[in-house]
C-alpha cells in the first residue's frame, strides 16, 4: 500500500465530504476496492474503523457535557461489551479456528 495513494485518497474524501456534503465512505470504499485490492468487506470494515471512533467519541463527549446521557445505561453498555468480549474468548478457546 502506497502511503502517497492513501494520503491522496484521504485528502480527496475529506474535501469532497466537506464541500459536497457526501459521506467519505462514498469515495473511500470504492477506492479501497478498485485501487488497493481490498475485498468489499475489508473496505467496509476499514472505513468503519476509520470513521466511527472519532465521530462516536466526539458525539459522546458532547452529550456527556450537555448532561443528556444516563450513567446507568452507560454502565450497562460497558458491562455488556465486557461480557461479550469474555464470552468470545471462551468460545474461541473451546473452538479453535473460530473468527478467522
Amino acid at each position: 500500500m502506497s502511503i502517497y495513494l492513501c494520503l491522496t485518497l484521504g485528502l480527496i474524501a475529506g474535501i469532497s465530504s466537506g464541500f459536497l456534503g457526501i459521506g467519505g465512505g462514498t469515495i473511500i470504499i470504492p477506492a479501497l476496492v478498485y485501487l488497493l485490492g481490498f475485498t468489499q468487506h475489508q473496505a467496509q470494515g476499514t472505513t468503519l474503523a476509520l470513521m466511527v471512533p472519532p465521530i462516536g467519541l466526539l458525539a459522546a463527549i458532547k452529550y456527556y457535557l450537555g448532561r443528556k446521557c444516563r450513567y446507568k445505561s452507560r454502565c450497562h453498555n460497558l458491562r455488556r461489551i465486557f461480557h461479550r468480549w469474555i464470552n468470545r474468548r471462551i468460545f474461541c478457546y473451546a473452538n479453535p479456528g473460530c473468527f478467522t
